[in-house]
């Protein structure tokens, strides 16, 4: 387990609420152009920052659920088959989120599909479930 890992978890735990709220939010279905493009924007972002969290190790300075298990391997071997949408539109995600790419182009030219919000939803609700159900008793107290 990574030293740091108790200090940055509020850190974590902040990603998960933002994505929780902004879920939620989104699910009311607001009506004004801008706000809900503003809340999808940050799901997004929030969505991005989790998914990497639940389904990369480590890398450069990262924070990565395996920093918080003994044995890191164990994590990776159970988060192979978390977030199977987000798994399949990782790179569209990385094209749009944060960054100004030419890719979105290719994706207004080809009618891509709107994000389908619920399965983000699911996706993200059940690896953080997981997650905190695969923690040592006392590190899922440094969740809530």
């Amino acid at each position: 387990m990574d030293t740091q890992a108790e200090e940055i978890a509020p850190e974590v735990l902040y990603e998960w609420n933002m994505f929780e709220w902004c879920a939620n939010e989104l699910q009311k279905r607001p009506e004004d152009y801008a706000y809900r493009n503003c809340l999808l924007e940050s799901f997004l972002m929030h969505a991005r920052v989790l998914h990497d969290f639940f389904m990369f190790g480590p890398k450069e300075d990262a924070v990565s659920a395996q920093d918080f298990f003994d044995d890191p391997s164990t994590w990776q071997i159970k988060s192979r088959k978390l977030c199977p949408y987000l798994s399949k539109e990782r790179r569209r995600l990385q094209g749009m989120v944060p960054h100004l790419t030419y890719r979105r182009l290719n994706y207004k030219r080809t009618g891509q599909k709107p994000w389908n919000v619920t399965a983000i939803i699911d996706d993200i609700t059940r690896a953080w479930a997981f997650f905190l159900a695969s923690l040592p008793p006392e590190r899922r107290f440094w969740f809530s």
